[in-house]
């Protein structure tokens, strides 16, 4: 995901940099019919229009392109959880061994009901009645008569 946003970020074009706000401006790269776009990062904020720097935590295209703009690194804006030492944490703990397919995994002490099928219950014939509540589209308007007559089937010019 970060190494796409690496490669479209180098069409982008950087267009507006307030240093004091850490404000920019980014225009996406116009290919065919799509690109063009406008994008507002603030860096301070970590907020960027496409919203995907704030839902995913790491770094977009847009984000990606303004860091080179200022020869930042864009790694720094990668959220915690993507880190390396994080994600190693997840295996650190004890894991319980899973117990092979005889060994029961759990008490086995639920007393359902037997259900069996009542055979003097008999399905009718034809097909169910639907109980679906129908509304305004599914009932026609009346249809005008229809002109059934030879003639207006197959009339012939002749001279």
């Amino acid at each position: 995901m970060l190494s796409r946003a690496i490669t479209r970020a180098s069409g982008h074009h950087v267009k507006l940099f307030d240093r004091e706000t850490w404000l920019f401006q980014v225009v996406t790269r116009k290919v065919g019919l799509k690109g063009g776009n406008s994008h507002t990062v603030r860096i301070q904020e970590a907020m960027c229009t496409c919203g995907k720097w704030q839902y995913y935590r790491i770094p977009c295209s847009h984000l990606i392109a303004c860091c080179a703009h200022v020869k930042m690194k864009h790694e720094m804006f990668v959220d915690e959880w993507y880190k390396l030492e994080n994600v190693s944490k997840v295996y650190g703990g004890i894991f319980e061994p899973i117990p092979n397919k005889g060994e029961p995994r759990w008490p086995i002490e639920i007393n359902f009901p037997k259900v069996t099928h009542d055979k003097d219950v008999q399905k009718k014939k034809g097909r169910q009645k639907s109980t679906r509540f129908l509304n305004e589209m599914d009932f026609q308007a009346p249809r005008g008569k229809k002109n059934t007559s030879s003639t207006t089937h197959s009339t012939s010019l002749s001279c």
